[in-house]
């Protein structure tokens, strides 16, 4: 049976690391406690400081996005909400959670502009697309209000470099 753990661990100068401790237990005692066990000890405390830094990082990205003045909102490559943040949900009356999954262009867009605005949105995932940089349309509020709104559009990229989002603001 093998086992995978991170712990801290003080060193002989006293000073603390992570350790990464990989093994496999032999033998157990007759409470099936472990009493033999062969492994390694591996440092991770670079890795963990890595992890801690990109852990802020996201955490400062998140409270920008949550915090903007304007509406800032996350599509995914078929149109669906990823994310808006509070000034988006508060201009467009919903709650937190109420528009994340759905699609936008059924959801949010009016019914007499949505089929050639998603048509514009699928052309942003064309091979050779630039994207749209700006863009202004209308959207509906919860309540049925129309408001127009000026998007800056930002593509959102994989590591491969594939188109698998937009970020837009407004």
């Amino acid at each position: 049976e093998y086992y995978e753990c991170d712990h801290r661990m003080r060193t002989k100068s006293g000073d603390w690391i992570w350790v990464r401790d990989v093994g496999k237990v032999f033998e157990w005692n007759g409470d099936g406690e472990p009493i033999r066990a062969v492994g390694t000890h591996q440092d991770i405390t670079e890795q963990k400081a890595l992890e801690r830094e990109l852990e802020r990082q996201r955490d400062r990205s998140d409270q920008y996005f949550e915090n903007a003045g304007v509406l800032m909102l996350l599509l995914d490559s078929g149109g669906n909400v990823e994310r808006i943040n509070q000034r988006g949900r508060d201009l467009l009356g919903y709650p937190r959670d109420e528009l994340v999954g759905e699609d936008w262009f059924e959801t949010v867009v009016p019914d007499d502009t949505s089929t050639e605005l998603s048509g514009l949105f699928d052309g942003l995932f064309d091979e050779d697309a630039d994207g749209i940089e700006v863009h202004e349309n209308e959207v509906c509020t919860k309540g049925g209000d129309r408001r127009i709104i000026e998007w800056k559009n930002t593509l959102v990229r994989d590591a491969a470099g594939e188109v698998i989002g937009i970020l837009s603001s407004g």
